[in-house]
C-alpha cells in the first residue's frame, strides 16, 4: 500500500520535474532571444504578440498554472 502511494507520487514528480525543465527551456530560449533586442517600453500590441506566441508554444497536453 504504502508502496503504491510512493511509487504514484514518484511518477507525479517526475511529470512535474518534465514540466519545469520545458518551461526553463522556453525561458532560456526567450532570454537568449531578448539578449540582442534593445530595451524598451511595451505597447498592447507587442504584448498581445508575446501572449500569442506564448499560447502557440505550449504543450496540447492541458498545460495548467
Amino acid at each position: 500500500m504504502v508502496r503504491d502511494v510512493f511509487q504514484q507520487r514518484l511518477v507525479e514528480v517526475e511529470r512535474e520535474i518534465a514540466e519545469l525543465q520545458q518551461l526553463r527551456s522556453r525561458m532560456t530560449a526567450a532570454l537568449s532571444a531578448w539578449q540582442d533586442m534593445p530595451d524598451g517600453t511595451p505597447d498592447g500590441h507587442t504584448i498581445c504578440r508575446l501572449i500569442e506566441h506564448w499560447d502557440e508554444s505550449l504543450p496540447d497536453d492541458g498545460w495548467k498554472e
